[in-house]
């Protein structure tokens, strides 16, 4: 994978999508970032790192800033999902789908954040948390393998604020935060 510097990126319509999908059926939401996300994966090739000293050692893990670090952490995460349950879709690769006992979790992968989408809070909430399935067999969940924060309201994924009215069927992006940030870096 050394030559391998792509990161998993879901297409922006595909999040759209799942926005509206979540607005029009009324389903449960939830947004997650892996913390160190980087340094899950495990290297395929012989690395080395010169320290000040002058002397060496062989990197076992990625390290944030290796050019191949993103497409290592995809493999690791896609690994994760696919234990749970999720098959991605052909339409987009960092889309996934987990169908049981008729409902369903989809998931959207950007590199190391997460956005969850159900038909049932019970069933992303044990995939996410871990917990007994529908067949009465205890899984471990997606908190289990990663150091993982979650958002059960989904509130934030990518920079894009969701103000979600659920009674009325509203959904209200915007990118505040983002653009704060942007004014405050060019002081008048």
């Amino acid at each position: 994978t050394y030559g391998e510097t792509s990161a998993g990126t879901v297409q922006r319509k595909a999040v759209m999508i799942m926005l509206a999908l979540a607005n029009h059926l009324d389903l449960e939401m939830a947004t997650a970032d892996v913390s160190s996300a980087f340094l899950y994966a495990e290297l395929e090739e012989e690395l080395y790192v010169q320290f000040p000293d002058k002397t060496y050692a062989r990197l076992l893990k990625s390290l944030y800033g290796l050019k191949q670090a993103a497409k290592c952490f995809e493999e690791v995460l896609k690994s994760k999902l696919h234990k749970l349950g999720f098959k991605s879709i052909w339409s987009d690769k960092c889309t996934y789908i987990m169908r049981e006992g008729g409902h369903y979790t989809i998931c959207c992968t950007h590199v190391d954040d997460i956005l969850f989408i159900s038909s049932c809070k019970a069933l992303m909430d044990r995939l996410i948390k871990g917990g007994v399935d529908a067949h009465g067999t205890t899984k471990p969940g997606l908190q289990d393998e990663l150091d993982i924060s979650f958002d059960k309201e989904g509130l934030n994924y990518l920079g894009i604020n969701i103000c979600r009215d659920r009674d009325n069927k509203i959904m209200k992006l915007s990118q505040f935060g983002y653009i704060s940030k942007a004014i405050a870096s060019f002081p008048l």
